[in-house]
């Protein structure tokens, strides 16, 4: 029995009503009508992809606008402190720095920290900068004007800055035993991390480490937390890479001792 014929005893048997109610789902598409619902699916593809593509395009653009607006920010911020100093102000630099008195009289102070008259003279031209100076700017000044971006640009991590001793204290350059001295411990600086902005050092943007080089002369490293990598700075183009190494050692050590296990 042909195909045909099965279908029109089917038809007959069931009616037109019900046999169109059953078999009509199953009626099989001619090419052409599937080739068209394959273009109109394509199309549809294509459409999501474009607005996929469109809203990623957007996104991205407000993260570049946001990012403009922040510098921009940061830059008036910064223009802020570095403005011309007025002729009244001038003199006041002036007097703290070439005027003469006591070398103990404190001429700034910021809560525990102070500068006195001595260190003050050392910013004459030529003169060696000495610990006061360093800590008492990256403390008072560079702390707080990181303090103050962070409350103004929401989601932006913390920065440390450790003083001059700190570099000094994890490599024991004060011990009196020569053996000793020089070397890394890192028992020496385990609880410095208690000071920075929520006690933990993985959640800072960039920590700041300035370092006296036997009263000669002063480098700075910067550890990019979020980039995960350490920059040494230096006027004289060196670079200390035991200095680089403690640092590097020092993360290791204080995720150890924090959180357990090793670094990544």
């Amino acid at each position: 029995m042909g195909l045909d014929a099965y279908k029109q005893i089917m038809l007959d048997r069931m009616g037109k009503s019900k046999y169109n109610q059953m078999f009509q789902q199953a009626t099989i598409s001619p090419a052409k009508d599937l080739t068209l619902l394959l273009d109109e699916g394509a199309k549809l593809l294509d459409d999501r992809i474009e607005q996929l593509e469109a809203t990623r395009r957007k996104t991205r653009q407000d993260e570049l606008l946001e990012k403009a607006e922040q510098e921009r920010q940061a830059r008036e911020s910064a223009s802020k402190l570095l403005r011309p100093l007025t002729p009244d102000e001038t003199q006041i630099v002036k007097n703290a720095i070439y005027g003469i008195g006591p070398k103990a009289e404190v001429l700034a102070s910021q809560d525990a920290d102070s500068v006195q008259r001595d260190s003050m003279h050392r910013l004459q031209p030529g003169h060696w900068l000495n610990d006061e100076i360093i800590n008492y700017f990256l403390k008072n000044c560079l702390a707080k004007r990181d303090e103050k971006l962070c409350a103004k640009q929401s989601g932006r991590k913390r920065s440390h800055f450790f003083n001059s001793f700190f570099v000094q204290t994890m490599f024991d350059e004060k011990n009196s035993n020569y053996d000793l001295r020089g070397r890394y411990n890192y028992k020496n600086v385990r609880r410095w991390s208690k000071k920075v902005p929520g006690k933990d050092v993985f959640n800072l943007k960039y920590i700041f480490c300035p370092i006296n080089l036997d009263n000669m002369h002063w480098t700075s490293a910067c550890i990019f937390m979020e980039q995960k990598k350490i920059q040494y700075y230096d006027s004289m183009g060196g670079t200390d890479w035991g200095k680089l190494k403690g640092l590097l050692q020092y993360l290791k050590d204080e995720w150890k001792a924090k959180k357990g296990g090793e670094m990544d």
